[in-house]
């Protein structure tokens, strides 16, 4: 693990990831702005005691991302490659994401951005997911789960011709869950959101799920997996 002497002031802060092991340790900066890019698609991305109020943008490929920050932080990560070819990113191990309470992940730069591997959030302290495809043909594709066991509201939001697409199992344990949320926003036919395979609480049941609410009023598409909810209120 590698950190800098006190790090306060900056605003924003590049690393570069050409390394396949080790890791950035930030907790001797405060918060900022950090901009993350690789020399080569195979090797990881790992950054460890991030602030509150940090964000992180990831605007190249790698293997696996490894996230770790202060307790109950509110994690900001964008993924955006914009510029930076015909063909977007593409993760191919997993993401995952620990100690957050709240945790929102936006897509943006017009690309499609695929992750092969599972989105796994902290199976004790994450409370909050928001997922967000900001702006046109900007595209989030899982092929891999999405894990959070202890997620309570969970809200997905395709704006402006943004889309969201999971061809994947998402949130099987989802015992803690109390408000699932999706929404097409700005207007756009293609602002779509698929959750074919995504399947609720088909290991652990929803049965804390008091609202489910799908908007589709805006001009893209919600098609949804299944919910089990087995002793939810609804």
């Amino acid at each position: 693990s590698q950190k800098p002497g006190t790090l306060s002031g900056v605003e924003n802060f590049t690393l570069d990831f050409a390394q396949s092991t080790g890791s950035y340790d930030a907790s001797t900066a405060t918060t900022a702005a950090y901009t993350v890019t690789n020399a080569a698609d195979n090797y990881h991305i790992d950054i460890d005691n991030l602030a509150t109020g940090s964000t992180v943008k990831i605007t190249a490929n790698a293997d696996s991302i490894d996230l770790d920050y202060a307790d109950d932080a509110t994690a900001a990560i964008t993924f955006d490659d914009a510029g930076g070819g015909a063909d977007g990113l593409n993760h191919d191990e997993t993401v995952n994401v620990t100690d957050a309470q709240t945790v929102n992940i936006t897509v943006t730069g017009g690309q499609e951005h695929l992750i092969t591997g599972a989105i796994t959030l902290d199976a004790t302290d994450t409370d909050y997911l928001t997922i967000t495809a900001d702006g046109t043909s900007s595209d989030l594709h899982m092929d891999g789960a999405l894990a959070s066991a202890k997620v309570q509201t969970v809200s997905l939001i395709s704006t402006d011709g943004g889309i969201i697409d999971f061809d994947s199992t998402g949130l099987a344990a989802a015992s803690e869950l109390t408000s699932f949320t999706a929404s097409t926003t700005g207007g756009a036919d293609a602002a779509d959101i698929t959750l074919g395979s995504f399947a609720v609480g088909n290991n652990a049941a929803a049965a804390k799920l008091t609202s489910i609410d799908l908007d589709a009023s805006h001009g893209g598409d919600i098609t949804t997996g299944s919910f089990v909810a087995t002793g939810a209120s609804l």
